[in-house]
């Protein structure tokens, strides 16, 4: 009679977890740095297509679009947080008073990633200028100075342009 065994030796179960750890170690940073950089990649699509919005809104409603971080009605600088996009009708530019209308609300970004602009608002005229400020919007995962950081520029005529230096930082 001949018998015949079924199953793994506890070396075998051993080996394979051990195999298993070391191609998870080795492949596991690399996932975060890929994950970290998909991040940045959707979050700075959604800063450039909500400015694009924008633009293309103040020449569709032929008046101020101001695109800000909103606290209690007022502008803030926390961009991370997300940011509306609404029809500035009044003075002082860059507060959401009675007579502006909210075109859209975006939400905030993931809570480990920060998000800058050199100013606590962007508004866009009826002819697609930038009113005020232009400057570089930023997006960086996990650090400040993330290698998988991306950012780009908005010109005083409205055009944005994508920034590709190696060293960029969120503020």
């Amino acid at each position: 009679m001949i018998s015949s065994t079924k199953g793994l030796t506890l070396v075998e179960l051993l080996v394979a977890i051990l195999v298993a750890a070391i191609v998870i170690a080795i492949g596991l940073p690399s996932m975060t740095t890929l994950y970290e950089a998909s991040r940045a990649e959707a979050g700075i699509q959604t800063l450039q297509s909500s400015i694009t919005f924008a633009r293309s809104q103040a020449v569709s409603y032929g008046g101020r679009v101001t695109v800000c971080p909103l606290e209690s009605g007022a502008c803030t600088t926390n961009w991370n947080k997300g940011f509306t996009i609404f029809l500035d009708r009044n003075n002082p530019q860059g507060n959401l008073n009675g007579d502006d209308s909210i075109i859209k609300v975006v939400e905030g970004f993931n809570d480990k990633d920060f998000v800058s602009f050199g100013a606590s608002f962007i508004s866009f005229t009826a002819d697609g200028l930038v009113s005020g400020t232009s400057g570089q919007f930023a997006y960086c995962p996990t650090t400040k100075t993330s290698e998988a950081s991306q950012a780009f520029n908005v010109s005083p005529s409205g055009n944005l342009r994508m920034e590709t230096s190696a060293t960029i930082t969120c503020n």
